[in-house]
């Protein structure tokens, strides 16, 4: 199984834009970051270990969605919202929402002055869908040896719904 995403900058350039492989991600994945991953509608604000040291994993997710936040030092590193496909209507809502409320945020609005960012994520129709933004609040180096993670939370979570 495949799922596609797309990922984002502040200043709403697209960082990434991919397809992926499901079962070739999962191999790579650490268990410490995708043991929390519930589809229980439960908020899970956990602390995990990583090659940068230690993060904070923010998630909630059922069969409809899931929603994920990871912070280091309380600073967001990176958001994302994962839709599966099961239903349109109210991922195409959450879309919405999620886009909107980080359009909205102050620093976005001045990196892109008159420009709608995120654009692209609302025209790709197929799923399951990971679109994220990466908040450039560590320093390269750092974000290198973590760039994968929200690739591993989804392929964790798309792999849970597909066993639903």
């Amino acid at each position: 199984m495949k799922f596609n995403s797309i990922t984002f900058l502040p200043n709403g350039q697209i960082y990434d834009n991919n397809n992926w492989s499901i079962d070739e991600l999962l191999e790579h994945s650490p268990y410490e970051l995708t043991k929390y991953l519930t589809l229980d509608s439960i908020k899970r604000k956990v602390i995990i270990n990583s090659p940068i040291g230690e993060l904070e994993l923010v998630w909630t997710g059922s069969d409809i969605f899931g929603v994920s936040t990871l912070l280091k030092n309380g600073v967001t590193i990176n958001t994302g919202v994962f839709l599966p496909g099961n239903d349109k209507k109210e991922e195409t809502s959450l879309l919405k929402f999620y886009l909107n409320t980080w359009r909205e945020f102050k620093i976005v609005t001045e990196l892109c002055k008159n420009n709608t960012p995120f654009q692209e994520a609302e025209e790709i129709k197929e799923r399951p869908l990971l679109v994220s933004v990466n908040w450039s609040t560590i320093n390269k180096e750092e974000y290198d040896q973590i760039a994968y993670y929200d690739l591993f939370i989804a392929s964790k979570y798309f792999q849970s719904i597909g066993s639903i």
